[in-house]
């Protein structure tokens, strides 16, 4: 017989696409696929290679995407593409004027033929500003951090200025901070001088170390190259692997000291190697080769050069490999607006100023633009551009082109509330942002001596104006639309209720802090009844224009001095020269809004750099767990093959909201590699301690979005303990949550209040990989915000020892003496009970927790009973007795067992034995031994006696624990007299005021608890 031909399981797909994108672009930065990010990185024409064959759930599920793509730009000489010629043949286009994505048959999806709905992020600014002011183009710029080593040379030399070291700090920290989670090397250089700094994370050290370097040093004025890149080398080998998502330590053929990242779920397609150079000369002759050979040694290089104060770049064109942005020049008198960013160096995504997009609309008529370049006034254009640019104002529309030009435009100007129009002062084409820039001391007034009719102005009701407004704008992290909405707390009052408007809409916002203020800045407007309509002029005022502000009173009208703006005009017809103005009433002559909610000054936006989960459980996964998730004759099935198999339980908690989930990261000793996603679990902390007792079954934790959504018969886990979830019920401002103890193959056990209660209704065993008994695996959490992972590097380890917990019986239930679960009873005659447990038949979707009937046992079961004496201090100092009693739930301790000097309690453990294994926990309780009070000492006073002893049992005295008794002549137990004085409970002192001076008194103290009696006598004493 020969051996079975290997089964079939599905198949893999590979593709070959050419998708057109658009007419126009700059670089791609982004390729997702189902929602999930595919590649990312910044490539302006050329190649690119997804690395992601488990993007979908890999071969088990609908695969991913791993392969060369490339992109074309649709450049003037844009070439054949080689695969669409090898494909189609010898007369093959070359698609200029159209960006396109052409996939070289990668490796796509697995197990179906459906193709991922597929999304680009793509940077277009320069066909927008071309070339027209392009340092105040981009806003609310975003860097692409994530997976990037970043390396920075920055020339100071002795002839560095005062004014171009304050330059080139405010520009490295711009820098430096839009590059949160990169590793940033900072290499300070001149000819004789080098200074270094390592950070990475938020860079707030590095920061401060730029700023801190404030002394120009006294040194040569020429740059030398070889000097400022000389650590680039050992950074991008050691600084690489710092950062890498899984290394295996190995080199990549071809690229010496370049560690690798490939794995399963490799980043090395998305990692980026940046070198940065902030220079002011030309470099030192006979640095530039050297420089270039350094740079040459690095993988992947993208090489930005940067020069200030000098057009002359001959020499950074040497090294600077990044066409896109050639070499810019920094102005030191303002290096804040020429953002490096516009360059596309690390960039994630930027917005446009309103002013260059609006310009774009007037006079591109590839977009239907009606104007020429000539036709905008440039001063005007120049002032509302760097007007928005320090708002903060930046958009990202979508045009609709063609004969749809006037609609784009008119809804970039409602974004940014401002006019564009031709002026009828010079004909040109201006915009006219509408902000608060006059003094109405300063304004024309029209009065009746000009208006012809005032009838069609009108004033909407207090009672019809919205106080509250939501605001729909899109999100940069996904593209999907997302909302934030104010109230108007004094237009509340005045109406009396909440008047919800409409719905604004404004999609070319991707940024929520400007929504927030678009919508504080709608909701002033809408706030308030303002005066709108129409007026008719005897002529039309030269010194007015659309979109200009001016005063109209007519007291008769109780029109009293209003500031309005025209917002259009309509001019007479040579016969009638009477001209209509629309006008509407300024928002700015209004009160302050008051409005719930923060204030319009942008909010700190959201930190995305992933942190460390603050709960992590990690764990062998019991058999009930294993159970629920590839049901039980799949696993009794593996079991039966293979009973020491095993597998990995990672989850944990999220630092923030804005962390989506967990790559699991697992070293099995051949170094790290994906083991795939997982969902975070939530966690509170208990504020009141429990014991071990079985039927201590009630925690208090503060109420919180942690509880939401935690099901009822759910799994939990406090330490080492799983425990149910049965019930939950106000307690003032907190919450009691009725468990179920020691649930599945654990025992209750004593938690300390802050222990930490973790929600595993989330968490489920990974599929693979799996291990056997023995074997010690590393796991790592990688915790994924919405465009970032958390570094290996960062993440701690913790590690798992597998010891067959699938296979092991399960503890017995109910364990107690003489029918309680009292801790440190005292009784004379002790007897153990519990009830059988069986893990094959605890697969119900209810888990049974420790205080369960019989179940069972399972089939070869046994029971080992273990009685140890333990000292003052808790500590084992002998084992008395350790019996396997068989398959019974009952256990009858020898009350004439001799216990060594020293025993304080005696601790009895269960343990199930069956096959071999032993259960995974086990539960034990324990019995307090009675001793004698000691230390009785009397201390005689004028008509009293006090005693005072100690007492070697721990817990609390009960009421009748404690007798004295007294006597005035010799005695013993057997014939004590009966006086009889009760003690108050937790006493170890008592007082008799009674006696009489000069006679002698024979006390006796005694301890008891149920039958058990042990006493301490004193000696005469005279009063």
């Amino acid at each position: 017989m020969g051996a079975g031909k290997k089964q079939t399981i599905g198949y893999r797909y590979y593709v070959g696409l050419h998708m057109v994108l658009c007419r126009q672009a700059d670089a791609l930065i982004e390729i997702k696929m189902s929602a999930k990010q595919a590649w990312r990185g910044s490539i302006a024409s050329g190649q690119g290679f997804f690395n992601k064959p488990n993007l979908f759930g890999g071969d088990e599920r609908e695969g991913g995407i791993s392969g060369y793509f490339d992109f074309l730009n649709g450049g003037a000489t844009q070439a054949i593409n080689g695969y669409l010629a090898g494909v189609l043949g010898a007369l093959t286009p070359a698609f200029r004027g159209a960006v396109s994505l052409v996939f070289r048959r990668p490796y796509l999806v697995a197990n179906s033929a459906r193709l991922p709905s597929m999304q680009f992020k793509l940077l277009n600014t320069q066909g927008i500003h071309r070339g027209w002011y392009p340092e105040k183009a981009l806003v609310n710029v975003e860097a692409f951090a994530l997976n990037a080593s970043v390396y920075i040379a920055w020339e100071c030399p002795s002839a560095t200025t005062t004014q171009q070291l304050d330059a080139q700090k405010e520009w490295l920290v711009n820098l430096v901070s839009a590059m949160n989670g990169a590793q940033i090397f900072v290499q300070r250089f001149s000819d004789q001088l080098a200074g270094v700094f390592y950070s990475d994370g938020e860079h707030t050290g590095l920061i401060d170390w730029i700023n801190s370097n404030g002394a120009i040093p006294d040194i040569a004025t020429e740059a030398d190259w070889e000097i400022a890149f000389n650590a680039a080398t050992d950074f991008f080998t050691e600084g690489y692997n710092f950062g890498a998502a899984f290394p295996t330590g190995g080199l990549i053929a071809g690229i010496p000291g370049f560690f690798s990242t490939v794995s399963s779920e490799s980043q090395l397609d998305d990692r980026r190697n940046v070198v940065v150079l902030l220079g002011l000369h030309s470099p030192i002759s006979g640095s530039i080769a050297p420089a270039q050979a350094i740079l040459a040694q690095i993988p992947k290089l993208e090489m930005f050069a940067f020069r200030m104060d000098d057009a002359d770049v001959t020499d950074y064109l040497l090294i600077d490999n990044t066409p896109i942005d050639g070499v810019p020049i920094i102005d030191s008198t303002d290096p804040g607006a020429v953002s490096l960013l516009t360059s596309g160096l690390l960039l994630n995504w930027a917005d446009m100023n309103p002013a260059h997009l609006i310009r774009c609309l007037w006079t591109d008529p590839m977009r239907g633009g009606v104007a020429l370049e000539a036709e905008i006034d440039e001063a005007n254009f120049t002032a509302a551009a760097d007007l928005f640019y320090a708002e903060g104002l930046g958009l990202s529309p979508r045009f609709s082109g063609g004969e749809s030009v006037e609609a784009d435009r008119i809804d970039i100007e409602r974004h940014a509330d401002c006019i564009s129009y031709r002026s009828r002062q010079n004909n040109l084409i201006r915009i006219k942002p509408v902000r608060l820039d006059y003094d109405p001391v300063d304004l024309p007034v029209l009065d009746s001596s000009i208006v012809m009719d005032w009838s069609n102005l009108e004033k909407s009701q207090v009672t019809e104006v919205p106080n509250q407004l939501t605001v729909v704008y899109t999100k940069r992290e996904n593209g999907e639309p997302a909302s934030v909405t104010r109230t108007n707390i004094a237009g509340v009052r005045r109406a009396g209720r909440v008047i919800p408007g409409e719905p604004i809409e404004y999609p070319a916002c991707t940024v929520e802090s400007l929504a927030t203020r678009l919508c504080l800045r709608d909701l002033a407007v809408q706030n308030r009844p303002l005066l709108t309509g129409s007026i008719t002029l005897a002529y039309f005022p030269p010194e007015l224009d659309i979109g200009e502000p001016f005063i109209i009173n007519e007291p008769k009208l109780q029109i009293n001095n209003v500031v309005v703006r025209i917002t259009e005009v309509n001019e007479g017809d040579g016969i009638n020269n009477a001209v209509t103005v629309t006008i509407v009433e300024d928002q700015f002559a209004l009160p302050t809004v008051e409005a719930s909610g923060p204030s319009p000054t942008p909010p700190t936006p959201p930190d995305l750099t992933p942190q460390l989960s603050p709960d992590r459980v990690i764990m062998e996964a019991p058999y009930y767990m294993l159970v629920l998730d590839q049901t039980q004759d799949t696993i009794d099935t593996q079991l039966l093959a293979e009973p020491d198999l095993g597998a990995v339980l990672a989850t944990g908690t999220k630092a923030s909201t804005v962390h989506r989930n967990i790559n699991v990261g697992i070293n099995d000793g051949s170094g790290y590699a994906d083991a795939g996603e997982v969902d975070f679990v939530t966690a509170t902390m208990l504020l009141n301690t429990i014991t071990a007792r079985a039927d201590d079954v009630i925690v208090t934790v503060v109420a919180g979005p942690a509880l939401e959504g935690v099901p009822a018969n759910s799994l939990a886990l406090i330490g080492n303990e799983i425990v149910r979830i049965d019930a939950m019920t106000a307690n003032g401002l907190d919450i009691d949550i009725t468990i179920g103890r020691g649930c599945l193959d654990t025992v209750p056990a004593e938690h300390p209040s802050g222990s930490v209660l973790i929600f595993l209704q989330a968490a489920d065993p990974l599929d693979s990989p799996t291990f056997l008994v023995s074997d010690v695996v590393g796991v790592k959490l990688l915790t994924n915000t919405s465009s970032r992972t958390l570094s290996l590097f960062a993440a701690p380890e913790d590690t798992i020892t597998f010891a067959s917990r699938a296979i092991r019986p399960y503890p017995p239930g109910k364990l107690q003496i003489n029918g309680s679960y009292d801790i440190d009873q005292f009784d004379a005659d002790l007897v153990l009970t519990w009830t059988f447990s069986d893990r094959t038949l605890q697969t119900t979707p209810i888990p049974e927790d420790a205080t369960h009937g019989n179940i069972g046992p399972e089939t070869g079961t046994t029971y080992t009973v273990t009685v140890d004496a333990l000292d003052q201090n808790g500590d084992i100092i002998a084992n008395l007795d350790t019996v396997n009693v068989g398959a019974v739930s009952t256990y009858d301790w020898d009350d004439s067992t001799i216990l060594p000097d020293g025993t304080n309690r005696l601790l009895f453990t269960v343990q199930a034995e069956r096959d071999g294994y032993v259960s995974w926990q086990s539960p034990s309780i324990t019995t307090a031994v009675l001793y004698s009070p000691f230390n009785l000492t009397p201390s005689v006073g004028v008509g009293t006696i006090q005693l005072d002893w100690a007492d070697l049992n721990s817990g609390p005295l009960q009421e009748d624990d404690i007798l004295v008794y007294r006597a005035t002549s010799a005695f013993d137990l057997s014939t004590l007299p009966a006086v009889l004085v009760t003690l108050v409970a937790d006493t170890v002192t008592y007082t008799d005021a009674t006696v009489s001076s000069g006679n002698t008194y024979y006390y006796a103290v005694v301890m008891r608890r149920g039958t058990l009696v042990a006493a301490s006598f004193t000696n005469p004493i005279m009063a």
